[in-house]
């Protein structure tokens, strides 16, 4: 079988995943809040507009989203870049960002200004190779997308608006179709599993293994004995990932990521003979591979069902008067101040799911 298994937005469950990937990625790194607003932001913006029947560049979008998280930041993005309408989060990135985020993140800075958008075979960032690029992903397994192809080029596209290193590129690749397999994976362990216990909390670690194998099935070359690709430019564009041949192209370009897939062990082999030089990004897809995947439902002490998402809402929402008599940027009327990064998570994995059930109502299985 060539595809994987699509989420439903319709789905009961739907809405909690959603709420714990994104809780996730605010806990861990809440200075890139801004990557998983831009990221989330911007795939919902196209998915409106496909509910509507108009068609939109999911990758422009998300870039757009960079330049408005430049923008929270302070930085001066290039001439030649486009200045997109203020977004409602762009305040919460700002405040929740370091002050010095330019002198801790040089590299990120600069490629959040670029004035054209970087697609992965034209882009000017080749260098960047830690794991910062992974929130503005956070969404993409839970984007109800069908198509393995679509899927794995548009996580190699989001990544590329910054990262351009060949090895982030397939770092980001490969934990995005991880983490939809492992959703498969287990959902059809809760079918199998009856009134038994809950294999998730059962066999984890089988599961990410049957999700790892699952992947490098799906990446290996078609025809591993034929010729090598052809050189130039139209390799180089194959490289995007619009084909599973191209997909298994990024791969190859990347051989720490690769060698990771294959044998999840062979991170610390490297870091071994490399010390440092292991860049973060393949560091990351490691932890991915041995670890706990997505974040699931269960594991937010805070997901209490309906009750407790009004209560949390209400908390919110007080909390958040209590800020807007507070915050200057508030007080102007940019957007309401959130005070956790969880919390406005949680506002973006509302959003996220309202759209996604208004295009999946409209376009079901179809894919759009």
């Amino acid at each position: 079988m060539d595809s994987l298994p699509i989420p439903f937005p319709d789905a009961a469950e739907y809405p909690a995943l959603v709420r714990a990937a994104l809780r996730a990625q605010a806990r861990d790194r809440p200075e890139l809040l801004g990557a998983l607003a831009a990221g989330i932001e911007g795939l919902r913006e196209a998915l409106d507009w496909s509910a509507q029947g108009v068609g939109a560049d999911e990758t422009a979008c998300v870039w757009l989203g960079d330049l408005r998280w430049a923008r929270a930041l302070g930085l001066n993005p290039e001439e030649a870049a486009p200045m997109p309408p203020r977004a409602w989060w762009e305040p919460e990135a700002a405040r929740l960002a370091p002050a010095d985020f330019a002198e801790r993140h040089p590299l990120l800075a600069r490629a959040l200004c670029a004035g054209n958008m970087p697609y992965p075979a034209r882009t000017p960032f080749t260098e960047l190779a830690d794991d910062a690029f992974l929130p503005r992903l956070a969404v993409l397994p839970l984007h109800p997308r069908e198509g393995l192809e679509q899927l794995g080029q548009l996580a190699v596209n989001l990544t590329a608006l910054t990262h351009g290193h060949p090895e982030a590129l397939a770092a980001g690749l490969v934990i995005v179709l991880h983490r939809r397999a492992l959703l498969g994976l287990e959902a059809e362990a809760l079918g199998d599993a009856g009134d038994g216990a809950d294999p998730r909390r059962r066999a984890p670690a089988q599961l990410r293994e049957r999700a790892r194998r699952r992947v490098l099935e799906l990446l290996s070359p078609r025809d591993p004995g034929g010729s090598a690709p052809s050189a130039g430019l139209l390799a180089s564009y194959g490289a995007t990932g619009a084909t599973r041949s191209g997909l298994a192209r990024v791969l190859a370009a990347a051989p720490l990521s690769a060698a990771v897939l294959a044998d999840p062990d062979a991170a610390g082999t490297a870091q071994g003979r490399g010390g440092d030089q292991v860049p973060g990004c393949v560091r990351a897809l490691a932890r991915e591979l041995t670890g706990a995947g997505i974040a699931r439902p269960e594991a937010d002490a805070a997901d209490g069902g309906a009750a407790a998402d009004s209560e949390a809402r209400s908390e919110a929402d007080s909390d958040e008067a209590s800020e807007t008599s507070q915050s200057p940027m508030a007080r102007a009327g940019l957007a309401p101040t959130y005070p956790s990064a969880e919390q406005l998570a949680d506002r973006l994995a509302e959003r996220w799911v309202e759209t996604a059930r208004r295009w999946w109502g409209v376009w079901g299985a179809s894919g759009g």
